[in-house]
């Protein structure tokens, strides 16, 4: 496996740029998903003593703004009139 330096090495990151614009809200979706599991997977590390709850609280915080990022740039690709490379 290579050694990721920049976030353009990953390979998903490669495949989300030939998207069209209804993949990739798509794909946004799917990580909107993600964090939904990233914060029901917080609760389980905080019940079973795996985290603190200061801890917690602050991934907990974080993975709920990325989730409200995700949501408002999905909005906006909906309503945009912006297209992806395939149907330039």
């Amino acid at each position: 496996m290579s050694k990721i330096e920049r976030f353009e090495d990953l390979e998903v990151w490669k495949m989300a740029r030939s998207f069209s614009n209804k993949e990739f809200v798509q794909f946004l979706f799917i990580a909107k998903g993600s964090c939904g599991e990233i914060r029901s997977q917080l609760y389980r590390a905080l019940d079973i003593g795996y985290i603190c709850q200061e801890e917690f609280e602050q991934l907990y915080q974080e993975a709920l703004q990325i989730s409200q990022s995700l949501s408002g740039f999905i909005k906006y690709l909906k309503t945009s009139e912006l297209r992806g490379t395939k149907y330039k």
